[in-house]
């Protein structure tokens, strides 16, 4: 878009655009390293597109991940610790979009995944389809009612001697390889209105999303639940440069199994990192399962003991398993120092509970389990977004995170950064731990892209 030459006698500027044809081709290709205290992952990434595929601009596109995991990092797998993993991961996705479906403003979109994955307490394979219609009335607002099968393998190994029960990842029981299959079935319907300035940088406005999920019943599948996400989040700019900015965020959730029957992990409620509630690590922010104690030993490799004879800890690991529900806020402010680098301070608070949201026995609100944090960063623009460093400190408010081994030992004290997590008394009440036990107080997060 460029001006043309002023015409002054009708006071008026002619304003000359220039259109060219995109590519109806394209190919894409990158790569991308995420790094954090629970997990590291090395990855390629590539994207072929049609967008006129056998014509009437139908696009047509495939995409896909490649990539190596390291659970907790890359150097505890190389010495083959107590509780660490690693294995190759994959996602491959074929999309196809059908513009004016039947309607002016209707799209057929469906697509096909194949993945493998890595988490904290398993491992898995498995695929899923996906397929309906997006009704897009305005630019900035769109319906997209869709059906989604999913199928999985996962296995619960988290160590060569020890596996996550098969209940906890939502199976009944496992096979003889130590694997159980999970079948999801359902409807869902996610609105979207989008009236942010900038999707990468946004700086004014707002964006209002809901989904909806009903898995089971008319649709089969192994779960019969609902799911339901709304996700609000608002941005306001002060100055003429619009140098402060003002980013609100709320984010809920509740998950209800039917009948109080179990929920499969791959549907539960995860927060902690970069994008969620940053005074936890990824996904640290969840129920617990405990992993086998470590006891500490002398230079021959002898368990040491105390006065009464007893063991002394050393460290009780634990990995996520998820939750029913979920709660997340986020207020920041961003200040441009310089065209190119901006501050930023913030407070997160967040929960995910066992029992769904509204439940009897759900989370409360600002409860012993809605943990607070507060913390600064710097973001570094650049032409593929903001590069982000953040830093939370978490307050001490609240209790431990719950774990379902009853006779869990709580750490006395988290420290910060990997230093100063002690276990030297033997207290398993997660009301007598400190805010987030056994999580250490503070996280950093380095990634691409604002946080929300």
């Amino acid at each position: 878009v460029n001006r043309g030459a002023p015409d002054r006698q009708n006071a008026t500027v002619p304003v000359v655009v220039d259109v060219r044809e995109s590519p109806f081709h394209s190919l894409k290709l990158g790569g991308g390293i995420g790094v954090d205290a629970a997990r590291q992952e090395g990855r390629i990434l590539g994207e072929w597109t049609n967008r006129n595929f056998r014509g009437g601009l139908r696009r047509l596109t495939l995409r896909g991940r490649l990539g190596y995991a390291f659970i907790p990092n890359v150097l505890a797998s190389l010495r083959d610790d107590e509780g660490s993993d690693d294995d190759p991961v994959f996602t491959f996705t074929t999309e196809f979009e059908q513009p004016r479906f039947l309607f002016r403003d209707l799209a057929l979109q469906a697509s096909v995944t194949a993945e493998k994955g890595l988490q904290q307490a398993y491992s898995f394979y498995g695929g899923y389809l996906k397929t309906g219609v997006i009704w897009t009335p305005h630019p900035s607002f769109s319906v997209f009612p869709s059906y989604n099968l999913q199928l999985y393998r996962l296995k619960g190994q988290v160590s060569l001697e020890e596996g996550v029960p098969p209940i906890t990842l939502g199976c009944e029981n496992t096979n003889e390889q130590g694997t159980c299959d999970q079948a999801l079935s359902f409807l869902e319907v996610a609105f979207a209105w989008d009236r942010r300035d900038d999707r990468t940088e946004p700086r004014d406005g707002y964006y209002v999303g809901f989904s909806i999920q009903k898995g089971g019943g008319p649709f089969f599948g192994q779960y019969h639940y609902v799911r339901l996400l709304p996700d609000l989040r608002y941005y306001h700019s002060l100055g003429d440069k619009k140098d402060l900015t003002l980013a609100v965020k709320l984010r809920g959730g509740t998950l209800n199994p039917a009948g109080g029957g179990q929920s499969s992990i791959v549907t539960r409620f995860f927060s902690g990192g970069a994008t969620a509630m940053r005074g936890f690590n990824g996904q640290r922010l969840s129920p617990m399962t405990p992993l086998a104690p470590t006891y500490k030993k002398d230079d021959d490799g002898n368990v040491l003991l105390d006065a009464n004879g007893n063991p002394i800890l050393d460290s009780w690991d634990t990995v996520p398993v998820g939750g029913n529900s979920l709660f997340e806020t986020s207020v920041e402010l961003r200040y441009m120092l310089t065209d190119s680098l901006m501050l930023a301070i913030f407070y997160d608070s967040g929960l995910v509970g066992t029992e769904a949201l509204f439940d009897k026995n759900g989370p409360k609100l600002f409860g012993p389990e809605h943990y607070h944090a507060v913390g600064g960063g710097l973001r570094y623009l650049t032409v593929v977004g903001p590069i982000r460093l953040d830093i939370a400190r978490r307050l001490n408010i609240g209790r431990g995170l719950p774990v379902s081994d009853p006779g869990y030992i709580y750490p006395s004290s988290g420290g910060c950064l990997g230093f100063g997590r002690k276990f030297d008394k033997t207290s398993t009440s997660a009301d007598a731990a400190y805010a987030g036990a056994p999580e250490g107080l503070c996280a950093v997060h380095i990634s691409i892209g604002e946080a929300f």
